[in-house]
């Protein structure tokens, strides 16, 4: 017998523009939390994050000529040159999501960015793994006269940073104008 739960978000997005189109904007798509608590008080915690990706409109103090406005981004559907092509971004990277199923109601979710199981194991459960049965772990775990044993298996998988120093300097100066502007 355990307790379950599970939450999960199809999409969040931050739009920080201004009133001629200036700004930036920050996308998370399919994040799942879940929790189980057992009966023995063992638990297993898992967090499974899809995709993300940090767009950048603002305009150069330098008026450099940009090809790329994909500042930080995990694996996406296509390449970041492929969206730098149209200069179509969110629509283009939501739309190919959503050509993968992601939005639908039965999407069990992804974890195309970090998968994170947490589980802590009573010292008799902890007794009847031999490791092999603790699944997607790759070491060999013993234990032996301990009282409970908190197992973390973590994946991630990558994460791109276009790294122009322009659009950088740009970006530090809106936060740092945005700053200003809310300590006002």
């Amino acid at each position: 017998d355990h307790l379950y739960m599970s939450m999960s978000l199809l999409r969040f997005s931050v739009y920080i523009y201004s009133h001629d189109g200036v700004g930036a904007e920050a996308h998370l798509v399919s994040v799942i939390v879940s929790s189980s608590l057992f009966t023995d008080g063992s638990s297993s915690n898992r967090l499974r994050m899809g995709w993300f990706w940090i767009l950048d409109r603002l305009k150069s103090n330098s008026n450099l000529p940009r090809c790329q406005r994909l500042l930080l981004h995990s694996q996406l559907p296509k390449s970041a040159k492929e969206y730098a092509e149209t200069d179509v971004y969110s629509p283009a990277i939501i739309e190919d999501l959503t050509e993968l199923g992601v939005f639908n109601p039965d999407y069990e979710g992804s974890g195309h960015l970090a998968d994170i199981q947490v589980a802590l194991l009573k010292s008799a459960k902890a007794a009847e793994y031999d490791g092999e049965e603790l699944t997607g772990f790759s070491l060999k775990y013993s234990f032996e006269k301990v009282s409970q044993v908190t197992a973390v298996n973590a994946k991630f998988t990558n994460l791109f940073i276009n790294w122009n120093p322009d659009a950088m300097s740009t970006f530090f100066e809106a936060k740092t104008e945005l700053l200003e502007f809310q300590q006002e």
